[in-house]
């Protein structure tokens, strides 16, 4: 789908930082921001940025499982829902198969 059909904060084209995608076998296509991020030395920080990161992947696992559950205006797993539904109905039925088992 090209990018300009997408919402704003789904379309790439409009990002201000650059954006490397890694096929990650369990959800599908990961992305990191990679463009001046350094790791993080104090381990408590590392940690909340793993939790955040975790929350994220299993928000995007959940909603793909089930695209048309109700989720609360303004949440990120609401944002990613707008994403999924932008998506070919094609492309949502493989993502709704990968991502059952997961949740």
């Amino acid at each position: 789908m090209p990018a300009e059909h997408l919402a704003p904060e789904f379309n790439p084209a409009l990002s201000p930082v650059s954006i490397s995608t890694v096929a990650n076998a369990r959800i599908g296509p990961e992305s990191f921001v990679t463009h001046g991020v350094e790791e993080l030395d104090n381990s408590e920080l590392r940690k909340l940025a793993d939790d955040v990161l975790n929350h994220m992947k299993y928000a995007v696992a959940a909603v793909a499982a089930n695209p048309e559950a109700s989720m609360p205006g303004g949440s990120v797993e609401a944002g990613f829902q707008r994403a999924i539904h932008a998506m070919p109905v094609a492309k949502q039925a493989k993502m709704k198969a990968v991502a059952q088992p997961l949740v």
